[in-house]
């Protein structure tokens, strides 16, 4: 059955009481302007099919007062417009990407460090952090890569999670806006995780044409992240972002 509520929102919050079977399908088509990308975002909402990972009873799901989802998708996607588009329907974000830069601003211990370790070559000329510098080295080569993650991973689950209790309190509905949710063998208990999907190609040309990237650089950064397919298979809801 298809139809179209009034937002993501509330077909997540929907989710929190709807009953699953594996002979029930359900899709939403949400049609929301991207203010990211000069295209429209074409949320397509795919419902799964069977009783999703986080639920254990065949017949319902029922969640805490809080449920929290995780959403996610690769470089280019148009994540963060599907972030701001929940937020503007009532959810409270957790951005991983802002925490990690927030984070990073000199004077902060995950700065220093990253300083300590990777030198003066990664920092500009105004004392912060050269990013375009940093991401050259780490996305060119898997050891430094994981060092720069063992650097913030740690300082960020320990911000996030403060924000995650904070959130807690005033939102029905918390998303955690992870890039690498799907990538990190941490688990987290989620009522659901939404994969914002756009096809590689055209990840790519919006890297180009919005951001500055080369198409070496692109491809570089796209593969070092898992694979389209990889999230697919982990998702509860996909959110087509392919401009249709």
């Amino acid at each position: 059955m298809t139809s179209k509520p009034h937002s993501m929102y509330e077909r997540l919050r929907l989710s929190r009481t709807i009953r699953w079977s594996s002979t029930r399908r359900s899709e939403t088509v949400i049609g929301v302007q991207s203010s990211v990308w000069p295209l429209s975002l074409g949320l397509q909402v795919d419902m799964p099919t069977e009783n999703p990972k986080w639920c254990k009873s065949s017949l319902s799901c029922s969640f805490n007062p809080v449920s929290e989802f995780g959403l996610t998708g690769g470089i280019g996607s148009g994540k963060s417009a599907a972030s701001e588009r929940l937020v503007a329907y009532g959810a409270g974000l957790v951005d991983a990407d802002a925490t990690v830069k927030r984070l990073q601003v000199a004077g902060m211990p995950v700065y220093d460090e990253i300083v300590a370790y990777f030198g003066d070559k990664v920092v500009g000329n105004d004392g912060e952090l050269n990013r375009p510098a940093l991401a050259d080295i780490v996305f060119n080569d898997q050891d430094e890569l994981k060092k720069i993650n063992e650097i913030v991973h740690p300082a960020v689950r320990k911000d996030m999670a403060r924000q995650r209790e904070a959130l807690a309190k005033t939102h029905e509905i918390v998303v955690l806006d992870i890039p690498l949710l799907i990538d990190s063998e941490r688990t987290l208990e989620l009522a659901g995780i939404v994969v914002v999907d756009t096809p590689t190609e055209l990840a790519i040309e919006r890297l180009v044409a919005h951001r500055g990237f080369s198409i070496e650089d692109a491809n570089a950064r796209i593969a070092s992240q898992v694979s389209r397919q990889a999230r697919l298979d982990k998702a509860d809801f996909v959110i087509d972002n392919s401009g249709d």
